[in-house]
């Protein structure tokens, strides 16, 4: 996909602030927090991306579809085709090919989008496989039942929680990993690649105890806008959804609760 994420950062003062921070020897906490105010401007450019709207649609949608009078036939029109051979993995190989063609239909790629995608596959693979039946059912219910568990409040809460953590890691990395590695070294922050790696988890981790504040949210969300609907919330309000849900996560990194908030 194409390279328009959150721009460039290397020669502003922010992120000479964030090197000097890992050269001093931060912790991820301190770093992440650096990083969030380092691409205030960046996120603000890419807040209408229009494939993180069709991402978080998506995800929206692949809810209500558990509330339809056919889920099967809900789920397939997404791309996500049910049956007895029907493993987890092939739920988000197949969300996954959905989402890339409609991308490619409306040719609206952009490395921003492109990490959304991701972050929404690689989170209905762990719901998918943290909630498979016993191993001896092998039917279609091993595959449906998960999904259908989406349609509660409580799991989209759970559901949404893990999707903004794994996009905010993604995103932060995307900066980091352009770096870290003049960091490896004798004398240097990490003297392996093994402690390099170490602090990548740490900044994951972060990014995951963080996403907790969103999991109110997304409950809270849900079951509004699913019952004001009558189960066909819009592509416009799960927009609106997606957004502020970002905005959660960077105002709880950045410590500052307020800045990046705005209605959803």
């Amino acid at each position: 996909m194409g390279h328009s994420l959150l721009g460039r950062l290397q020669k502003t003062r922010e992120w000479k602030d964030v090197i000097a921070l890992i050269t001093k020897g931060a912790g991820a906490p301190e770093v992440a927090e650096k990083l969030i105010v380092a691409t205030e401007k960046a996120f603000s450019e890419v807040q209408d991306d229009p494939t993180f709207k069709t991402v978080v649609t998506y995800m929206v949608d692949v809810a209500q579809a558990a509330t339809a009078a056919d889920p099967k036939k809900a789920l397939a029109q997404l791309g996500i085709v049910v049956n007895s051979q029907t493993q987890p993995l092939d739920v988000a190989m197949g969300a996954q090919a959905y989402l890339d063609a409609q991308c490619s239909k409306t040719k609206t790629d952009s490395d921003f989008g492109e990490k959304a995608i991701l972050a929404l596959t690689s989170t209905l693979t762990e719901h998918m496989q943290s909630n498979q039946l016993q191993l001896f059912d092998q039917g279609e219910s091993k595959t449906l039942s998960p999904l259908m568990k989406l349609k509660s409040p409580t799991e989209f809460g759970k559901f949404g929680e893990k999707f903004f953590g794994n996009l905010t890691h993604s995103s932060l990395d995307y900066f980091l990993s352009k770096d870290l590695g003049t960091h490896v070294g004798e004398g240097k922050r990490f003297a392996t690649m093994n402690q390099m790696g170490q602090f990548q988890d740490a900044v994951l981790q972060h990014c995951k105890e963080s996403a907790v504040i969103t999991r109110q949210y997304c409950q809270g969300w849900f079951a509004k806008h699913l019952r004001e609907s009558g189960g066909h919330i819009s592509a416009e309000e799960a927009k609106g959804f997606g957004w502020f849900g970002m905005n959660k996560m960077r105002s709880e990194i950045s410590g500052h609760h307020d800045r990046y908030e705005c209605g959803p």
